[in-house]
């Protein structure tokens, strides 16, 4: 685990922070407790008490582990009224996930702990999968939040844990926080952040194990990128002279966590547009027409250079669920007068530079783009994707063949919001009936 101390508060090198006398940890029938979430985030004004779940897993496993999560949990989790309100990964370290569930109070979470964990059909059937990819799933503080009606708004890219660790303090660093360190906050218009104490009522669920530490308080702040996190972060780390003072003097540990929010809406918007329906022709071939709208105009926001997170799936077509996460770099500059542009795609896999091209025209007599792939390992033109942009989602498609088989393939673009487009790629080896996602580009403009 990554913590990021800020200040100059003393840093606890430890994924559990603990201080002395204080924490209660109910260790009876410790078992490895699974992965549930929800994307209910409606719910959470009402949440009065807060799980942190930091789980550690097997090298390598956290997109797998991920998926998983998401896909075999969240649905029977939130219907029986425990809602996932974040799930996170630390850049750069594969074998971490972190997690938020919510419940209205106590009564609600023992219910919801029995009616999933020993009765749920989720939780029988797919519960033995995620323990076997999982470490040490122990490392759970229980919450109640500080102040009333706190709304956790979990949907941005970045969110930033804070531990403050006080021994026989809590109450003056309350106090302090509520006169000084939160309005210095509001200020800086650091607006979207919660804070927490421990919930110091009995685990009434002892077969999951949790840290109660009455000296403890947690904020959890959100932000919408990194700029915006490493422009407030700085500001934060410049306050004034006498409250930095009296926070040391009252602190006795300190730790950061800066999370990268694997629900946000930039990560999951783009699978939940519908796959326009494919035709054929009596020959077998594809029918593809242009939108009403499709213009030579359609590729403009994308012109300059970029930042690329790719998502990419290790296997397609072989029912695979592990995915590999990298960064690449992009630029795109237009051509022929402005109906035709081409970028490139750098980017290092196995220790080796590689780098991709896309070429792409658009016919004025049919009104559709033309998208032409070549890359550094093959040196050819792979077979044009056609389409075109309707409400800023645009769809190409072709008829290609992978590993002997004919399938199809499609790339969208998304350009609902073009500061932070998003490309994908998915196969169909059924002629689209069926369609596997592969590949994401998740962009970021550069300045």
């Amino acid at each position: 685990m990554v913590y990021k101390p800020h200040y100059l508060f003393r840093v606890l090198p430890l994924l559990i922070l603990v201080s002395c006398n204080s924490i209660s940890v109910n260790k009876s029938k410790q078992v490895k407790e699974n992965i549930m979430t929800s994307d209910r985030q409606e719910n959470s004004e009402d949440i009065n008490v807060l799980e942190l779940r930091n789980y550690l897993l097997k090298p390598n496993l956290a997109d797998t582990f991920t998926h998983y999560f998401h896909s075999k949990f969240v649905t029977p989790m939130n219907e029986l009224g425990g809602y996932t309100l974040g799930e996170f990964k630390i850049s750069g370290i594969n074998d971490r996930f972190v997690w938020l569930r919510g419940f209205t109070d106590m009564k609600t979470r023992v219910k919801f702990l029995n009616d999933f964990y020993i009765n749920s059909p989720a939780w029988k059937e797919y519960g033995k999968g995620a323990n076997e990819m999982m470490i040490n799933s122990d490392n759970v503080y229980l919450l109640k939040p500080l102040h009333k009606n706190v709304f956790l708004k979990t949907y941005k890219t970045f969110t930033v844990i804070d531990f403050y660790v006080c021994n026989s303090t809590i109450d003056k660093v309350i106090k302090l926080f509520d006169t000084e360190y939160i309005p210095f906050l509001k200020t800086l218009n650091v607006q979207d952040i919660s804070f927490w104490v421990s919930e110091m009522t009995e685990n009434d669920f002892p077969r999951l194990p949790v840290f109660q530490d009455k000296n403890l308080l947690v904020t959890i702040t959100n932000f919408q990128d990194n700029n915006e996190y490493e422009a407030k972060q700085k500001a934060i780390d410049n306050m004034p002279s006498m409250l930095k003072k009296s926070m040391q003097e009252l602190i006795t540990i300190h730790n950061g966590l800066l999370l990268f929010n694997q629900n946000s809406k930039a990560l999951t918007v783009t699978e939940n547009l519908e796959m326009p329906k494919v035709n054929f022709d009596t020959n077998g071939e594809l029918i593809i027409t242009a939108s009403s709208t499709s213009s030579s105009h359609d590729f403009d926001f994308f012109e300059g250079k970029w930042k690329l997170h790719n998502r990419k799936l290790k296997s397609r077509l072989n029912h695979c669920t592990e995915w590999t996460e990298f960064e690449s770099t992009g630029e795109m500059y237009k051509v022929l007068n402005g109906i035709g542009n081409i970028d490139n795609f750098l980017a290092t896999f196995d220790r080796q530079p590689f780098e991709g091209m896309t070429v792409r025209l658009f016919n004025l007599k049919t009104k559709l783009w033309s998208i032409y792939w070549a890359d550094s390992n093959e040196g050819k033109l792979d077979p044009p994707v056609l389409g075109s942009f309707e409400n800023n989602t645009g769809h190409f498609i072709t008829k290609d063949t992978f590993n002997g088989k004919n399938i199809l393939v499609v790339f969208r673009w998304d350009a609902r919001d073009k500061n932070k487009p998003i490309w994908s790629q998915a196969f169909s080896a059924d002629k689209g009936k069926t369609w596997e996602w592969n590949w994401y580009m998740h962009m970021t403009k550069m300045k």
